[in-house]
């Protein structure tokens, strides 16, 4: 598989370079202007690489190239693994790297990675497709139990599934003691009520009220947003910079629900984790802005036409509180512009 990988990045422009690991580590590049793209081919079925060892590796090309001239240098690395596992741990905090897996025949991509370098993906895919693997099959059956497990045992992504688990099991325990469906149910165990709030001082009700939801209905169309919207947040910023993306947008959109209820003279119920998720959306749409190469299947447009179909909605139906949602997306816009860093594609000789 090696041999093939260097095979097509030579038919695509790459010149190797020689050095002392062999075949084991392979640097090739193309240059163009003053920028040097660079693709380190390692395989990692043979070497291990320890990850002060791959930095120094990428410094040290990174200097090569920075001594000729070169102002943009553009660093991309390819292992070939036998398994996901061990390439897992190779690319946990690499996103500018992709696993080849011969075990399955398969071109991996994570969430958090590049989904393309200099065109290279779509004849990449195939030229490793085209392989048979070497475990003697290509995909597992998909079932159920493979399904769950995929996607929330298994699922990175842990605070998302974390906070869709919390508000089922909220939702579950207020089933067992009464109607969800009852507005004054909910009221006495923390529905947000503009009275209850400005006047008894029961801010803990904005809080409370994120987690709560008035039937199945409800729970269920919010923590499927949740968990399509948030995995992918939550991969972009890491897990403590999202937990505070969405508690701050659930608070902040239960503020604005306040506020807009207590100046129209409005008595309601208020709760959802609706207002935190549009948070999230919010923030997912100044990532795109940011990093236009990060989400394949998203672009910018189609958030915002998202956003503004929902926001819509709310207004023309009945019994949706907009203001929660307007508030929870400037919250996001404004959360995610300050927590979101994409990352560096340059790799200059004296960083570190």
């Amino acid at each position: 598989m090696d041999k093939k990988i260097a095979e097509y990045l030579e038919g695509r422009g790459y010149y190797n370079i020689p050095n002392d690991a062999g075949n084991d580590i392979r640097v090739f590049y193309r240059v163009e202007s003053r920028l040097a793209a660079v693709v380190i081919l390692i395989d990692a079925r043979k070497i291990i690489l320890s990850r002060n060892n791959f930095q120094k590796l990428k410094n040290d090309v990174g200097g090569m190239f920075a001594s000729k001239g070169y102002d943009n240098i553009q660093i991309f690395s390819i292992f070939i693994v036998s398994n996901t596992i061990v390439g897992k741990k190779l690319t946990a905090e690499e996103e500018y790297s992709w696993l080849v897996d011969t075990g399955s025949g398969r071109l991996i991509i994570y969430e958090h990675q590049l989904i393309d370098f200099d065109g290279l993906r779509d004849g990449l895919e195939k030229l490793v497709e085209s392989e048979p693997p070497e475990g003697g099959f290509r995909e597992e059956k998909l079932t159920i139990q493979k399904a769950f497990a995929d996607n929330f045992i298994h699922n990175e992504a842990r605070i998302t599934i974390g906070l869709i688990l919390i508000n089922i099991l909220v939702f579950v325990a207020l089933s067992l003691g009464g109607n969800t469906l009852d507005a004054a149910y909910m009221i006495d165990h923390g529905a947000m009520y503009p009275s209850y709030v400005i006047y008894n001082n029961e801010y803990y009700r904005l809080f409370t009220c994120m987690f709560m939801h008035f039937g199945v209905e409800h729970l269920a169309s919010n923590m499927l947003s949740l968990f399509i919207f948030g995995e992918r947040v939550e991969k972009a910023i890491g897990k403590v910079k999202f937990i505070i993306l969405y508690l701050m947008s659930g608070l902040l959109a239960g503020g604005v629900s306040l506020m807009t209820s207590y100046m129209l003279g409005l008595e309601r119920a208020c709760a959802g984790a609706s207002g935190a998720i549009f948070g999230v959306i919010g923030a997912l749409f100044v990532i795109i802005i940011k990093d236009k190469n990060r989400f394949r299947e998203l672009t910018a447009a189609r958030v915002a036409l998202m956003i503004g179909y929902s926001l819509f909605a709310g207004i023309t139906g009945g019994g949706v509180d907009n203001s929660a949602h307007i508030g929870g997306v400037i919250a996001g816009l404004v959360l995610g512009a300050i927590l979101f860093r994409k990352k560096k594609t340059e790799m200059k000789g004296n960083e570190s």
